[in-house]
Protein backbone atom coordinates (compact mmCIF):
# COMPACT_ATOMS: atom_id res chain seq x y z
CA UNK A 1 0.00 0.00 0.00
CA UNK A 2 0.89 4.08 -0.49
CA UNK A 3 2.53 5.57 2.58
CA UNK A 4 2.14 9.40 3.35
CA UNK A 5 5.03 10.61 4.20
CA UNK A 6 7.61 8.01 2.35
CA UNK A 7 8.08 6.67 -1.63
CA UNK A 8 8.21 3.20 -0.87
CA UNK A 9 10.27 0.92 -3.06
CA UNK A 10 9.98 -3.07 -2.86
CA UNK A 11 13.19 -4.57 -3.77
CA UNK A 12 12.05 -8.64 -2.72
CA UNK A 13 8.84 -9.96 -1.85
CA UNK A 14 8.28 -9.49 2.38
CA UNK A 15 6.78 -13.64 2.38
CA UNK A 16 10.62 -15.25 2.40
CA UNK A 17 11.58 -13.46 5.92
CA UNK A 18 10.80 -14.67 9.23
CA UNK A 19 11.48 -11.36 10.75
CA UNK A 20 12.21 -7.39 9.71
CA UNK A 21 14.61 -5.20 10.75
CA UNK A 22 14.26 -1.27 9.62
CA UNK A 23 17.87 1.39 10.32
CA UNK A 24 16.42 4.55 9.40
CA UNK A 25 19.14 6.67 7.48
CA UNK A 26 20.74 3.65 6.48
CA UNK A 27 22.26 5.16 3.03
CA UNK A 28 22.32 8.61 3.83
CA UNK A 29 19.95 10.88 5.43
CA UNK A 30 16.07 10.35 4.16
CA UNK A 31 16.79 6.85 2.53
CA UNK A 32 15.95 4.14 5.21
CA UNK A 33 15.86 0.23 4.76
CA UNK A 34 13.79 -2.48 5.98
CA UNK A 35 16.12 -5.63 6.18
CA UNK A 36 14.48 -9.06 5.57
CA UNK A 37 16.11 -11.65 7.86
CA UNK A 38 15.77 -15.33 6.88
CA UNK A 39 15.87 -18.90 9.13
CA UNK A 40 19.43 -19.40 8.50
CA UNK A 41 20.02 -15.79 10.10
CA UNK A 42 21.16 -14.38 6.69
CA UNK A 43 19.55 -10.57 6.12
CA UNK A 44 19.20 -8.74 2.79
CA UNK A 45 17.46 -5.47 1.81
CA UNK A 46 13.49 -5.73 1.48
CA UNK A 47 12.49 -2.64 0.95
CA UNK A 48 13.52 0.76 0.70
CA UNK A 49 11.66 3.78 1.55
CA UNK A 50 12.91 7.82 0.70
CA UNK A 51 11.55 11.01 2.99
CA UNK A 52 9.28 12.63 0.36
CA UNK A 53 10.40 16.10 1.93
CA UNK A 54 14.04 15.25 1.03
CA UNK A 55 13.80 12.81 -2.12
CA UNK A 56 11.16 14.00 -5.50
CA UNK A 57 9.88 10.68 -6.71
CA UNK A 58 12.32 11.18 -9.68
CA UNK A 59 15.14 12.02 -7.31
CA UNK A 60 14.16 8.70 -5.77
CA UNK A 61 14.25 6.40 -8.52
CA UNK A 62 17.12 8.07 -9.89
CA UNK A 63 18.77 6.97 -6.94
CA UNK A 64 17.67 3.78 -7.42
CA UNK A 65 19.22 3.17 -10.83
CA UNK A 66 22.31 4.41 -9.61
CA UNK A 67 22.94 1.86 -6.99
CA UNK A 68 21.38 -0.76 -8.79
CA UNK A 69 18.48 -1.65 -7.06
CA UNK A 70 15.51 -2.83 -9.61
CA UNK A 71 12.22 -2.76 -6.97
CA UNK A 72 9.58 -5.01 -7.76
CA UNK A 73 6.80 -2.04 -6.80
CA UNK A 74 7.54 1.47 -6.64
CA UNK A 75 4.58 3.47 -4.63
CA UNK A 76 5.16 7.06 -4.58
CA UNK A 77 4.21 9.45 -0.85
CA UNK A 78 0.30 10.30 -0.72
CA UNK A 79 0.78 13.15 1.22
CA UNK A 80 -2.14 11.94 3.58
CA UNK A 81 -2.26 10.50 7.43
CA UNK A 82 -3.53 6.86 7.73
CA UNK A 83 -5.82 6.78 10.48
CA UNK A 84 -4.13 5.00 13.47
CA UNK A 85 -3.43 6.18 17.21
CA UNK A 86 -0.56 7.97 17.26
CA UNK A 87 1.61 10.37 19.34
CA UNK A 88 0.04 13.21 17.89
CA UNK A 89 -4.15 13.42 18.09
CA UNK A 90 -5.95 16.02 16.57
CA UNK A 91 -9.59 16.73 17.67
CA UNK A 92 -11.57 18.30 15.36
CA UNK A 93 -14.26 20.75 16.72
CA UNK A 94 -17.30 21.72 15.26
CA UNK A 95 -20.02 24.22 16.58
CA UNK A 96 -18.40 23.24 20.22
CA UNK A 97 -18.63 19.26 19.03
CA UNK A 98 -16.13 16.91 18.43
CA UNK A 99 -16.97 15.52 14.95
CA UNK A 100 -13.69 14.38 13.79
CA UNK A 101 -10.77 12.85 15.14
CA UNK A 102 -7.84 12.22 13.07
CA UNK A 103 -5.07 10.63 14.04
CA UNK A 104 -1.63 11.63 12.12
CA UNK A 105 0.45 8.18 12.74
CA UNK A 106 4.08 7.90 14.47
CA UNK A 107 5.92 6.37 11.60
CA UNK A 108 4.23 4.85 8.28
CA UNK A 109 5.13 1.33 8.28
CA UNK A 110 6.07 -0.94 5.00
CA UNK A 111 4.51 -4.59 4.33
CA UNK A 112 6.68 -6.94 6.83
CA UNK A 113 8.08 -3.84 8.81
CA UNK A 114 6.20 -4.35 11.63
CA UNK A 115 6.80 -4.20 15.30
CA UNK A 116 7.37 -7.84 16.37
CA UNK A 117 8.83 -7.50 20.03
CA UNK A 118 10.06 -11.06 22.58
CA UNK A 119 8.42 -11.75 25.47
CA UNK A 120 9.08 -14.17 28.26
CA UNK A 121 5.23 -16.30 28.30
CA UNK A 122 6.72 -18.26 31.07
CA UNK A 123 9.64 -19.73 33.64
CA UNK A 124 9.72 -22.64 35.81
CA UNK A 125 9.64 -20.37 38.51
CA UNK A 126 7.26 -19.07 41.90
CA UNK A 127 4.50 -16.83 40.83
CA UNK A 128 2.87 -14.36 43.36
CA UNK A 129 0.49 -17.51 44.08
CA UNK A 130 3.42 -19.13 45.24
CA UNK A 131 2.31 -21.81 42.03
CA UNK A 132 4.82 -23.18 39.52
CA UNK A 133 4.48 -23.65 36.10
CA UNK A 134 6.79 -26.34 34.76
CA UNK A 135 8.22 -24.56 31.20
CA UNK A 136 8.91 -28.02 29.71
CA UNK A 137 5.58 -29.37 29.99
CA UNK A 138 4.06 -27.12 28.14
CA UNK A 139 1.93 -28.37 24.80
CA UNK A 140 2.07 -25.86 22.83
CA UNK A 141 1.08 -27.17 19.49
CA UNK A 142 -2.55 -26.42 19.35
CA UNK A 143 -1.41 -22.50 20.33
CA UNK A 144 1.26 -22.89 17.16
CA UNK A 145 -1.99 -23.52 14.62
CA UNK A 146 -3.82 -20.53 16.31
CA UNK A 147 -1.37 -18.09 18.17
CA UNK A 148 -3.74 -15.47 19.72
CA UNK A 149 -2.82 -12.64 21.80
CA UNK A 150 -4.85 -11.28 23.81
CA UNK A 151 -5.42 -7.63 26.16
CA UNK A 152 -6.27 -8.96 30.34
CA UNK A 153 -6.98 -12.40 29.30
CA UNK A 154 -10.09 -11.03 27.18
CA UNK A 155 -11.10 -12.88 24.40
CA UNK A 156 -12.87 -9.83 22.85
CA UNK A 157 -9.41 -8.15 22.76
CA UNK A 158 -7.87 -10.25 20.47
CA UNK A 159 -5.06 -7.58 19.68
CA UNK A 160 -2.40 -10.03 18.06
CA UNK A 161 -0.62 -13.08 17.01
CA UNK A 162 1.88 -14.78 18.23
CA UNK A 163 5.26 -15.86 15.63
CA UNK A 164 5.91 -19.78 16.12
CA UNK A 165 8.86 -20.08 14.50
CA UNK A 166 10.64 -17.79 16.88
CA UNK A 167 9.42 -20.15 20.00
CA UNK A 168 11.95 -21.31 21.87
CA UNK A 169 10.83 -23.77 24.84
CA UNK A 170 13.52 -24.95 27.11
CA UNK A 171 13.61 -27.00 30.48
CA UNK A 172 13.58 -22.90 32.35
CA UNK A 173 11.87 -21.39 29.55
CA UNK A 174 9.26 -20.49 27.16
CA UNK A 175 9.84 -17.32 24.75
CA UNK A 176 8.49 -16.09 21.67
CA UNK A 177 8.15 -13.24 19.19
CA UNK A 178 4.22 -11.19 18.72
CA UNK A 179 3.14 -8.84 16.78
CA UNK A 180 0.00 -6.38 16.62
CA UNK A 181 -3.18 -6.10 14.79
CA UNK A 182 -1.94 -2.56 15.06
CA UNK A 183 -2.22 -1.14 11.26
CA UNK A 184 -4.68 1.62 12.53
CA UNK A 185 -7.96 -0.53 11.65
CA UNK A 186 -8.25 -1.46 15.09
CA UNK A 187 -7.81 1.45 17.26
CA UNK A 188 -7.42 -0.52 20.66
CA UNK A 189 -4.91 -2.98 19.47
CA UNK A 190 -2.93 0.08 18.11
CA UNK A 191 -2.79 1.71 21.10
CA UNK A 192 -1.59 -1.32 23.11
CA UNK A 193 1.16 -2.05 20.30
CA UNK A 194 2.10 1.83 21.07
CA UNK A 195 2.16 1.65 25.33
CA UNK A 196 4.34 -1.91 24.54
CA UNK A 197 6.95 0.26 22.37
CA UNK A 198 7.08 3.20 24.30
CA UNK A 199 7.40 1.14 27.73
CA UNK A 200 4.35 1.63 29.70
CA UNK A 201 3.12 -2.18 29.37
CA UNK A 202 6.11 -4.31 29.43
CA UNK A 203 4.59 -7.97 31.02
CA UNK A 204 2.29 -11.14 30.05
CA UNK A 205 0.59 -14.24 31.33
CA UNK A 206 -0.56 -17.04 30.01
CA UNK A 207 -4.12 -18.43 29.86
CA UNK A 208 -3.66 -22.79 30.05
CA UNK A 209 -5.12 -25.56 30.79
CA UNK A 210 -3.25 -27.51 33.39
CA UNK A 211 -3.32 -31.33 32.78
CA UNK A 212 -1.18 -32.69 35.43
CA UNK A 213 -0.38 -31.14 38.94
CA UNK A 214 1.98 -32.21 41.75
CA UNK A 215 0.87 -31.10 45.42
CA UNK A 216 3.13 -28.24 47.36
CA UNK A 217 4.48 -31.07 49.54
CA UNK A 218 6.48 -32.66 46.17
CA UNK A 219 8.04 -29.00 45.44
CA UNK A 220 9.74 -28.20 42.23
CA UNK A 221 11.01 -25.08 43.00
CA UNK A 222 12.30 -24.10 46.51
CA UNK A 223 9.91 -21.63 48.48
CA UNK A 224 6.52 -23.47 46.77
CA UNK A 225 3.40 -23.06 48.43
CA UNK A 226 0.87 -24.08 46.03
CA UNK A 227 0.22 -26.56 43.53
CA UNK A 228 3.70 -27.22 40.23
CA UNK A 229 1.51 -27.63 36.64
CA UNK A 230 3.93 -30.11 35.05
CA UNK A 231 1.58 -30.73 32.16
CA UNK A 232 -0.55 -28.31 30.84
CA UNK A 233 -2.15 -26.63 27.83
CA UNK A 234 -1.56 -22.84 25.74
CA UNK A 235 -4.41 -21.63 25.37
CA UNK A 236 -3.56 -17.81 24.18
CA UNK A 237 -0.92 -15.49 25.82
CA UNK A 238 -2.35 -11.83 27.42
CA UNK A 239 -0.33 -8.38 27.52
CA UNK A 240 -1.42 -7.27 31.52
CA UNK A 241 0.08 -4.47 33.31
CA UNK A 242 0.46 -6.82 36.47
CA UNK A 243 1.70 -10.74 35.88
CA UNK A 244 1.49 -13.39 38.33
CA UNK A 245 4.44 -14.18 37.18
CA UNK A 246 6.77 -11.02 37.70
CA UNK A 247 9.46 -12.96 35.23
CA UNK A 248 6.75 -12.63 32.39
CA UNK A 249 7.95 -10.04 30.60
CA UNK A 250 9.16 -7.89 27.19
CA UNK A 251 12.64 -9.10 26.73
CA UNK A 252 15.70 -6.28 26.84
CA UNK A 253 17.91 -7.76 24.25
CA UNK A 254 14.91 -8.55 21.67
CA UNK A 255 16.20 -4.94 19.41
CA UNK A 256 19.47 -6.02 19.92
CA UNK A 257 19.33 -10.20 18.62
CA UNK A 258 17.11 -8.03 15.60
CA UNK A 259 20.57 -5.95 15.09
CA UNK A 260 22.53 -8.38 15.09
CA UNK A 261 21.16 -10.51 12.76
CA UNK A 262 21.34 -7.72 10.21
CA UNK A 263 24.78 -7.55 11.18
CA UNK A 264 25.88 -11.47 10.55
CA UNK A 265 24.16 -11.58 7.70
CA UNK A 266 25.91 -8.68 6.38
CA UNK A 267 29.07 -10.39 7.43
CA UNK A 268 28.36 -12.89 5.48
CA UNK A 269 27.82 -11.06 2.43
CA UNK A 270 31.52 -9.70 2.50
CA UNK A 271 32.67 -13.12 2.49
CA UNK A 272 33.33 -13.35 6.29
CA UNK A 273 32.47 -17.19 7.69
CA UNK A 274 34.14 -17.41 11.05
CA UNK A 275 31.83 -15.16 12.69
CA UNK A 276 30.02 -17.64 14.26
CA UNK A 277 32.42 -19.94 15.43
CA UNK A 278 34.04 -16.81 17.32
CA UNK A 279 30.50 -16.27 19.07
CA UNK A 280 30.22 -19.92 19.73
CA UNK A 281 33.21 -19.42 21.18
CA UNK A 282 33.03 -16.80 23.76
CA UNK A 283 29.19 -18.18 24.17
CA UNK A 284 31.24 -20.54 25.62
CA UNK A 285 33.68 -19.67 27.73
CA UNK A 286 31.66 -17.39 29.32
CA UNK A 287 32.62 -13.92 27.73
CA UNK A 288 29.19 -12.40 26.69
CA UNK A 289 26.51 -12.38 29.05
CA UNK A 290 24.08 -15.39 29.20
CA UNK A 291 21.31 -13.37 28.76
CA UNK A 292 22.69 -11.83 25.48
CA UNK A 293 24.36 -15.02 23.88
CA UNK A 294 21.25 -17.10 24.32
CA UNK A 295 19.22 -14.42 22.45
CA UNK A 296 21.93 -14.35 19.58
CA UNK A 297 21.33 -18.02 19.42
CA UNK A 298 24.66 -18.75 20.95
CA UNK A 299 23.08 -19.49 24.32
CA UNK A 300 24.08 -23.77 24.43
CA UNK A 301 27.05 -23.93 26.29
CA UNK A 302 29.18 -27.36 25.27
CA UNK A 303 31.66 -29.06 28.09
CA UNK A 304 34.60 -28.25 27.07
CA UNK A 305 37.12 -31.52 27.16
CA UNK A 306 40.74 -31.10 27.53
CA UNK A 307 42.55 -33.91 26.14
CA UNK A 308 44.40 -36.11 28.58
CA UNK A 309 47.83 -36.18 26.74
CA UNK A 310 47.46 -32.30 26.44
CA UNK A 311 46.59 -32.12 30.12
CA UNK A 312 49.66 -34.48 30.72
CA UNK A 313 51.80 -32.01 28.83
CA UNK A 314 50.83 -28.85 30.58
CA UNK A 315 51.14 -30.53 33.78
CA UNK A 316 54.87 -31.70 33.25
CA UNK A 317 55.45 -28.02 31.88
CA UNK A 318 54.17 -26.56 35.00
CA UNK A 319 56.05 -29.44 37.54
CA UNK A 320 59.40 -27.99 35.27
CA UNK A 321 58.64 -24.40 35.61
CA UNK A 322 58.86 -24.48 39.75
CA UNK A 323 62.13 -26.54 39.19
CA UNK A 324 63.44 -23.91 37.39
CA UNK A 325 61.77 -21.30 39.77
CA UNK A 326 63.89 -23.09 42.40
CA UNK A 327 67.25 -23.95 40.77
CA UNK A 328 67.10 -19.87 39.76
CA UNK A 329 66.67 -19.42 43.70
CA UNK A 330 69.39 -21.87 44.48
CA UNK A 331 71.96 -20.59 41.70
CA UNK A 332 72.06 -24.00 39.83
CA UNK A 333 72.77 -23.11 36.07
CA UNK A 334 73.24 -27.02 35.87
CA UNK A 335 69.63 -27.30 36.76
CA UNK A 336 68.33 -24.63 34.98
CA UNK A 337 69.72 -25.99 31.55
CA UNK A 338 68.41 -29.23 32.33
CA UNK A 339 64.74 -28.05 33.07
CA UNK A 340 64.87 -25.71 30.18
CA UNK A 341 65.79 -29.10 27.88
CA UNK A 342 62.88 -30.38 28.98
CA UNK A 343 60.47 -28.01 28.09
CA UNK A 344 61.90 -27.55 24.52
CA UNK A 345 62.18 -31.20 23.85
CA UNK A 346 58.32 -31.20 24.42
CA UNK A 347 57.39 -27.98 21.83
CA UNK A 348 56.65 -29.86 18.84
CA UNK A 349 54.16 -32.07 21.41
CA UNK A 350 52.87 -28.91 22.51
CA UNK A 351 51.77 -27.56 19.12
CA UNK A 352 49.97 -30.67 18.29
CA UNK A 353 48.39 -31.05 21.10
CA UNK A 354 46.91 -27.55 21.39
CA UNK A 355 45.95 -27.50 18.14
CA UNK A 356 43.88 -30.72 18.75
CA UNK A 357 41.89 -28.26 21.94
CA UNK A 358 41.62 -25.47 19.56
CA UNK A 359 39.36 -28.08 17.67
CA UNK A 360 37.77 -28.83 21.13
CA UNK A 361 36.78 -25.12 21.85
CA UNK A 362 35.75 -24.36 18.42
CA UNK A 363 33.63 -26.95 17.04
CA UNK A 364 33.07 -29.68 20.09
CA UNK A 365 35.47 -32.36 18.21
CA UNK A 366 39.36 -32.97 18.22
Amino acid sequence: MPFANEHAARIKSPGQYVRFRRKNNHFKSGIHVIFGIKKNGSSEVQSIRFNKNKFTVAQAKKWLRDNNFKPLLFEPATGEGNIMFGEHEHDHYRGGHIMERQFVPMEDKAEGDRFQPRFRFTETALDRHGEVVVASGGDLRNWKANPQIFFGHSSFYAIGLGVPSTVNQTDKFIDSDLFFDDDGDDQFATMISLKVQKGFLKTSSIGFRSLKRTPPEEPVVKGQTGVAHVKWELYETSIVPIPALVKARRLKHGAIRDEFDVFRGQVKEFGFAGLDDDLRFWAEQGIVEDELAEYLGFGNKTSIVVPKQLADVLGSIDKRLTNIESALKAESIEAVLEETNGISNTSDRILADIDKMRGYLLNGDG
